[in-house]
């Protein structure tokens, strides 16, 4: 599939504009990564890379393009400039910080089946029945357990799991070789996220500035499904046993917020249905 010129060389303009340290956004999709890399950009950082794959077997693994039409030229774009960034970056040896947003699997695997699937591609139904058969089968719910073991491990040679996390306070830095990592939990209000950045980058950063800018929005009529979606959808113990008994579950969130989302989600009376689990 030919991608167009436009695309990659508007991407790719940023890379001639490494003046200080670069910073790297590089989290999963829909963990507002978007808002952090706009915040970013409004406090002047224009060294800001923002990439969600930059392993080329994890993009293949995790399902990215269609099995019929392959990927849309917006994708193949998304991938050359994340490709690019690996190789004029990381490949390159330089020295670098590194923003990863992480958020609780279930609501962004919810997030990410009703963007790219329902609002995208208009499948999974009207009714919040259908549209939960349609996203516990349809959509990969791997990928925000094993992304940091295939690709963020696999790019930077850190494992996040080996250091510990503090997850009452919602971030922690980790230092490792020529990289300087700050885990970040999506959770957090905008003003604690401001903070720990501020503290990370040595820069006032206002996470309140990218509420207007965010271009990821949901149209009308798939936002008033969501929004129906949240309030009436229930699923089985064992699929949040999947979610929530998981490394990433564990390491990331503290006890309390797992039986509390559990409470919130749970229900034996819901319809068992099979979740995927693998691509």
């Amino acid at each position: 599939m030919v991608v167009p010129d436009r695309i990659i060389e508007r991407k790719q303009k940023h890379m001639s504009k490494i003046e200080d340290l670069p910073v790297l956004i590089y989290t999963p999709g829909r963990v507002s990564s978007g808002s952090c890399s706009i915040a970013l950009m409004k406090a002047g950082f224009e060294n800001r890379f923002h990439v969600h794959v930059m392993n080329e077997d994890w993009r293949d693994y995790s399902g990215a393009a269609s099995p019929k039409t392959g990927m849309s030229p917006q994708q193949e774009a998304r991938y050359e400039f994340d490709r690019k960034v690996r190789t004029d970056i990381i490949d390159a040896k330089q020295e670098c910080l590194v923003v990863s947003l992480v958020r609780e699997p279930l609501t962004r695997n919810m997030s990410a089946y009703f963007m790219n699937q329902v609002d995208k591609k208009g499948i999974g139904g009207k009714t919040a029945e259908s549209l939960r058969k349609g996203f516990l089968t349809r959509y990969p719910h791997f990928v925000p357990l094993e992304w940091y073991h295939r690709e963020f491990n696999q790019v930077l040679g850190i494992n996040v799991f080996d250091h510990p996390f503090d997850a009452d306070q919602g971030y922690q830095v980790i230092e490792s070789g020529r990289f300087k990592i700050l885990l970040l939990r999506t959770e957090l209000t905008n003003e604690e996220k401001g903070k720990a950045l501020q503290q990370f980058l040595n820069r006032p950063i206002d996470m309140e500035v990218s509420r207007k800018s965010d271009k990821y929005e949901l149209k009308e009529e798939t936002n008033e499904l969501y929004r129906e979606f949240k309030k009436e959808v229930t699923f089985r113990p064992e699929f949040l046993d999947y979610l929530y008994t998981s490394e990433y579950a564990r390491h990331f969130m503290t006890p309390a917020e797992i039986r509390s989302l559990r409470n919130r989600w749970q229900s034996d009376a819901a319809a068992p249905v099979a979740w995927r689990t693998a691509p």
